[in-house]
């Protein structure tokens, strides 16, 4: 379990670190609403350590909502035209 999420935090890391244009690229670290305060995932949220459970879903849709209500109201991305 510590592993897997040592191993998610180095890939977030990576990622979180690219250059994105922030008008088409949204990077989201939501690991800590799924992990409790010891760092180990909240077995609620899970089946099985990897797949999520419907509460884990209602999670990760109260973070993402929020961001694709603000992609949505930019409208459509300009062209490169």
């Amino acid at each position: 379990d510590g592993l897997k999420w040592k191993k998610c935090r180095e890939t977030n890391r990576i990622l979180a670190s690219y250059a994105y244009p922030k008008d088409e690229v949204v990077f989201m670290d939501l690991a800590d609403r799924f992990l409790n305060g010891e760092g180990s995932i909240r077995p609620e949220l899970f089946k099985d350590g990897t797949h999520l459970t419907p509460a884990g879903y209602e999670v990760l849709a109260d973070a993402l909502v929020p961001q694709i209500e603000r992609l949505i109201a930019m409208g459509p991305a300009k062209s490169a035209d």
